[in-house]
């Protein structure tokens, strides 16, 4: 879900939770507002601006 909204993994912390007896990871993301903003711009173009731009890099 966090990468379907444009958040990037940007760490792992290793064995930080005990249940059951086992330790779990936990993974970490992150996304700034300049990212959050190209993300909401992404999203609410109209099909045919999406076509059209497809290949220019933003």
């Amino acid at each position: 879900m966090l990468r379907k909204v444009g958040c990037i993994q940007e760490g792992i912390r290793r064995q930080v939770y005990y249940t059951n007896g086992t330790y779990s990871d936990s993974i970490l993301y992150g996304m700034t507002k300049d990212e959050y903003v190209q993300h909401l711009r992404r999203e609410h173009r109209s099909p045919d601006e999406a076509r059209d731009n497809q290949f220019v890099k933003e």
